[in-house]
Formats: structure tokens, sequence, C-alpha cells
């Protein structure tokens, strides 16, 4: 089993360091911080990680925050960098809870009177979330009240898993996830027993509970806080999750390497008891009463906890071994958290450094991509037409002399086909506020204004390229007036039926548009 959550569920019939014994264990942690604090901070300081300024400021800094710190505290404590702060809420989600209670009560995990229940406090979750106002209502417990057993389909670990999301998500509290469980156990057993498919879970359960607490000093009972696991807790066996949380509890340094393979053994002999082999004879040796090479954990206290309890609870260990090790944990846990502590500032220190330096690039490369301002000013267009020009004429048509030039004559009987070419280009520049400068180069001929078209196939003969034009236009503050100069495109209103749309204007105009209303308008040109 791996740590997938800030906050676990207690998944035993009993109470874990529960009374006196959880006491003993918090008043140790605190007896055990200071001397772990100033031990490591003067390692740091000798090794010249840190100033003897820095060392003081951290002791006094850590020392003044609580030991045990949930989750949500955890995350609330950690110092940020620059003003920028960490999410400390759980996110809801509201479906996948809603599936989870969906498949428990199918399995026979919980009842339809508890998932009525739990649906209506993950709705008033919801709406909370939302912001709505919820009514105050009286939750009505879970887990107390006996269900039928019936043979379940869910795998041990899903059904584990399924009450820690139920919890995680604050749907059932921890309390009601631990009697959820052992009434599924309970289930389960009796299930199993009736349908003669395996050996009792409760006597395997039991055989092994003795074995391990024969092994303790002093021959001791299997109990914490008056609860006697072997007799009274009966859990179904999970071989696959056990085994990962051994391995898990090993990445973190809670036990020693020896001591997982010790935990292992047992969990091989748990699971050939099971399906009714026989184990051979071995020595036993207990777990958490010898020191072991310090390993920094990352895992919550619940989560520690929590699968301490688990492993108890399979009859993995006893309680007094799984009260050991935790206790044993949380002698070094005051030195886990001040390394969390450096290591998160330090990791939101390099990181913010980090943003600062992209920001840094991100505006040199802004600054080095941006055009220079005087470039923007400018506007350039062009385009490029090809086409096929058919001129076809009666043959009875008479004689015509050119307009411009009297002695020639017209072509009005011969037919003619023409591949035409028209290219302009032209660019548009911002002068000023209010005046603009135009230029525009343009095929054509002299001696024709209204067409910018050539002919093509004349020997391999360059094109003309002239000016079609060039103008200055000044917009003064009054809007509606436009002066014009130089050689520029028509200002009159027209229509193809008076002027062409090739043909230009030299000289000077003035344009006057006055606005009546939002759809009417006048206008004069001079």
């Amino acid at each position: 089993m791996k740590f997938r959550h800030t906050m676990a569920v207690g998944l035993t019939a009993f109470t874990f360091l529960a009374g006196s014994a959880q006491t003993s264990l918090a008043e140790q942690a605190r007896a055990g911080e200071q001397s772990a604090v100033s031990e490591l901070l003067r390692l740091l300081e000798s090794k010249g990680v840190l100033s003897k300024e820095e060392a003081g400021a951290l002791e006094k800094k850590f020392t003044g925050r609580p030991t045990a710190l949930t989750g949500a505290e955890k995350s609330e404590s950690r110092v940020p960098v620059s003003g920028a702060a960490k999410p400390t809420s759980t996110t809801f989600y509201y479906e996948e809870v809603r599936e989870t209670l969906a498949v428990l009560v199918e399995e026979g995990v919980i009842s339809a009177g508890e998932v009525v229940e739990l649906e209506e406090r993950a709705e008033m979750i919801r709406r909370a979330g939302r912001g709505e106002t919820v009514p105050e209502r009286q939750p009505l417990r879970v887990g107390v009240v006996p269900v039928e057993p019936q043979l379940a389909f869910l795998q041990v670990e899903e059904v584990r898993e399924r009450l820690r999301l139920l919890a995680y998500q604050k749907v059932m509290t921890r309390d009601e996830a631990a009697q959820v469980y052992k009434r599924f156990g309970d289930n389960y057993t009796s299930v199993q027993a009736a349908q003669k498919e395996a050996p009792s879970i409760a006597a395997e359960t039991k055989s092994a509970g003795q074995a391990v607490a024969a092994a303790e000093p002093g021959g001791g009972g299997a109990s914490v806080a008056g609860v006697n696991i072997a007799e009274n807790v009966v859990a179904p066996f999970a071989y696959g999750e056990v085994v990962e949380t051994v391995e898990t509890l090993n990445d973190q340094g809670i036990i020693s390497d020896d001591e997982m393979d010790e935990l292992k053994g047992r969990v091989d002999d748990r699971k050939k008891q099971s399906i009714g082999e026989k184990t051979p004879e071995r020595r036993v040796r207990s777990v958490g009463v010898v020191m072991i090479p310090y390993r920094r954990t990352t895992a919550p206290l619940d989560d520690v906890q929590d699968n301490l309890k688990f492993l108890a609870y399979q009859k993995i260990m006893s309680p007094q071994e799984a009260s050991n090790i935790y206790a044993r944990f949380s002698r070094k846990y005051p030195t886990d958290q001040l390394a969390e502590n450096i290591s998160d500032e330090l990791a939101w220190e390099v990181r913010y450094q980090v943003d600062q330096k992209m920001q840094s690039v991100s505006d040199v490369e802004r600054k080095q991509a941006r055009l220079p301002e005087w470039v923007e000013r400018f506007t350039l267009s062009g385009d490029i037409r090809l086409r096929y020009q058919g001129e076809f004429f009666d043959s009875n048509n008479l004689s015509a002399r050119q307009p411009s030039d009297p002695s020639e004559f017209m072509n009005t009987t011969g037919n003619r086909s023409l591949f035409r070419l028209r290219a302009r280009l032209g660019v548009e520049a911002k002068v000023s506020e209010g005046v603009t400068a135009g230029l525009r180069l343009a095929t054509g001929s002299s001696d024709n204004p209204v067409s910018t078209n050539v002919t093509l196939g004349d020997f391999f003969n360059r094109k003309n390229f002239q000016l079609d034009l060039g103008y200055l236009k000044w917009s003064p503050q009054c809007p509606a007036v436009t002066l014009w100069g130089g050689r520029f495109p028509n200002p009159w209103f027209f229509s193809d039926l008076v002027w062409d749309t090739d043909l230009n204007f030299d000289g000077f105009a003035v344009q006057y548009k006055p606005k009546v209303s939002d759809s009417w308008g006048l206008f004069f040109t001079a």
C-alpha cells in the first residue's frame, strides 16, 4: 500500500495508541523535539550549510510549531516565498464519491439506509464548496448497525481504498470507516466459512496473533488500550496490500531492512496458513525494539499510524510491536519536519528565482522580437493578376479613327486573343498625426489612363512599371474634412457609368462629410 493521501482512514476495530498510550507518545515526541532540532541545526552549522544566525532563527521558528501536524496543518505551516501560497483545501470529487457509494452498497459493504445518509453528506459538501447556504442537520451514525452478510466480489484492497476515499473526502469519519471495514471483515469471514471454500480466517488470525505475541519480550498479550486483537478482531487477509505496506514502510525509513525481511517472512507464513499449507518452524524475531539508521520520512503521521494499524490488524505484527515502531518514529519525526520545511523553503526559493530569471529572459526576447516603432507606421500592399482577353468584331464594321490621334484608325474588324498582366506594389506611411503619404507603382502604358494591364507576347520586351499613385492626405482635427494633394484615387462619389475604377486624379481635392445622424450623412467634394 502506498501513501496516497495526506489524510488516511483508520481501518481497525480497536483504538490504536488511545488514552494514556497516545498521550505518552505525544509527550515523547515533544520531549525529543528540542534535542533533535538542536542536533540537526548544529550539524548544519558545523558543515557551513547555515550560519549561526540562520540556525538560531530556524530553531526559534520551528520550535514554536506543534509537533504532530495533520496533513492540512502541515501544508499551512510551510513558509511561502515572496507571498506565494500553497493550496490547503481538498478537492471534492462528487461523481467519484457517488460511484464509490453505489459500488459499496451493491457489494453489501454498507446498507441502503447508510447510502442515503452518505449521499446527503456528499450533496451538502458539494453545495458548501459552491458557496451555497447549507442547512444544519443531525447526521446519522454509519457503521454501527449490522448488515446481512453476502458474498462480495470486491477485493479486500479495493474495499479499503474506497473507504479511504470516503474518509479523505470527509463524507464519513475515520471512526466510521473503521467500523464499516470491521463489519465487512466479520461478514467476509462468516460467508467464507459458510461456503467452506477456505479454512476459518478467525482460527488463522488467532494462531498468527498468538505466535507473534509469544515472540514478544515478556511473552505478552496482543492488546492495545485493553482490546485483544487476536481474540476480538477478524480480518480478511490481503496478501498483496500487506507486502506493499511493508515495503513502503521500509522505503520511508520507518522499519529497517532486517525488520522488513522478518515481516515478509511472517506474511509468507500467513499466506500459506490461509490456503491450508503447513509452515516450517522458524525463529520469530521481534521488530521495533532496536534503533535503526536515520532515513527521512515524507509520509504524514496519519498514514504511518494507519499502516501500522493495518499490519497489526492483519496479524503481521503485534499491537505492542506497532506501538514500539510508532514511538521510535515519533522520536525522529521533529527532525523530519525540520528537514522538510528547509527543503520546501529551498524549493520555493529556487522556483521563485527560476521564475524571475525566465521572466527576465522573456522580457528581453520580447524586446528583441519587437520591430522598431517607425516600421509599424508603414503598410505594404500589392497584387498580381493574369487573365485571358478575347476581342471579337463583326467583319462588316466601319473603320473609326483614334480619338486621341485622328491620324490613326482603330481596330474594328480584326479578332484578337490577348494574355494580359497587371502588377501593382504600394506603400502607405503615417507621417504624423492626421497626415498620411501614399505611393503605388503599377504596370500599364502612359497613353491609357484607365487601364493598368499590359499584353504579353511582344517579343520579350520589358514592361513599363510607372507611378500610379503618389499623394499626401491630411485629416485635421475636424474628422469630417479630408484634403488630398498629388496623384490620388478618385475622390468623387461615382459609379462605373461615370468614371472608370482604374482612373486616378492629379491635383488637389477637399472632401467634407458631415454626419447628420447615426444612419444619415452629407458629402461635398471640390
